[in-house]
């Protein structure tokens, strides 16, 4: 075999390596996706009597089949002892959401995988709240999901408005009981001085404050990461979506009025 044609074999069985190795790579890869979140929630209706409730989380996209819903449920007015809170698609139980200690207040996490995700990207998928009286929900709401605000770069104006809707929805949500406005530490950071500032994050690093990140936090606190503080806190007390990107900008335009 002649020099040349040797290189050309070895040229070719090169280019047949590679090949194959990026199919492999391409096939390890071809469920991943970019991880998205959207705030998920459902206006809870009675099937009966005068029970009310709100149910509200995040849906988080791990691959483009799966992901995971995390969720708080409140409500009063019931006839009964919850039983169990259930998502559906029609009369077909997807996933039993709680099944014990189901009391008002309660947040649990949930995988979400193959036709039960796509039921839930898709809006086909309700939230029953069962009691002993009404076994197929005595509350029921349809699940949407919206794509997660993340400030977008906004820039919230701070009028006398805009901090009166600020403290009135910090009041609201009771956010004052955790962050102080003077400076003086506690559960959470001050907001005095908070808006523009320099934050260090849990594991390292710094972030600044803009109002894009604060908005960021408050409509969904899964993104507090600040160093020295419980970040399981707020996400507790608060679970994503709960907080509206109208209010969310309000209690900015009142943090950027603390300085």
């Amino acid at each position: 075999m002649s020099r040349r044609v040797r290189i050309s074999a070895l040229v070719v069985a090169t280019i047949g390596l590679a090949g194959a190795a990026a199919a492999v790579f391409l096939a390890g890869h071809a469920g991943a996706a970019s991880p998205a979140t959207y705030t998920a929630s459902a206006a809870m209706k009675p099937t009966a009597g005068k029970g009310k409730g709100v149910f509200a989380g995040t849906v988080s996209t791990t691959t483009s089949s799966s992901g995971k819903l995390s969720w708080k449920l409140t409500y009063s007015g019931l006839s009964g002892r919850v039983t169990g809170v259930q998502l559906r698609q029609g009369t077909k139980i997807l996933a039993r959401l709680c099944i014990a200690a189901c009391s008002s207040g309660v947040s649990r996490a949930q995988a979400l995988r193959g036709a039960t995700f796509s039921a839930v990207k898709a809006g086909k998928t309700t939230v029953t709240v069962a009691t002993r009286a009404h076994s197929n929900g005595e509350l029921v709401g349809v699940l949407k999901l919206k794509a997660a605000s993340t400030g977008g770069g906004v820039t919230v104006p701070v009028t006398a408005a805009a901090i009166a809707a600020g403290k009135k929805a910090a009041a609201k949500y009771s956010c004052t009981g955790c962050h102080t406005i003077n400076g003086v530490k506690s559960t959470g950071p001050t907001w005095k001085g908070l808006s523009g500032s320099t934050v260090r994050l849990i594991g390292g690093g710094t972030t600044t404050a803009t109002d894009s990140y604060l908005i960021g936090v408050i409509t969904d606190p899964s993104n507090l990461k600040v160093a020295g503080y419980d970040p399981g806190v707020m996400q507790e007390a608060i679970p994503a979506g709960e907080v509206s990107d109208a209010e969310a900008k309000a209690i900015v335009a009142y943090i950027k009025s603390l300085k």
